[in-house]
């Protein structure tokens, strides 16, 4: 069985998906103590857009790696 060399990379990469997701928790717990929406959405506004740059990252990254896989 062939081992992928960059299985560790790609487990560090997915690390970043837990940043956005740490925020939305971070969010709810202000939103919960405060008692008030709009003190959590700066906190929900900088989790979507973090999110969403690093799911492209991501892409970009594992399309690299699998093409990197292919020629090699």
């Amino acid at each position: 069985m062939k081992s992928d060399p960059n299985k560790g990379m790609k487990a560090s990469l997915t690390l970043l998906l837990m940043v956005p997701v740490l925020t939305l928790l971070l969010v709810a717990a202000v939103v919960t103590f405060s008692g008030s929406i709009s003190d959590g959405l700066p906190f929900f506004a900088g989790a979507v857009a973090l999110g969403g740059f690093n799911v492209v990252v991501l892409k970009m990254v594992f399309a690299r790696l699998e093409a990197e896989d292919d020629s090699g």
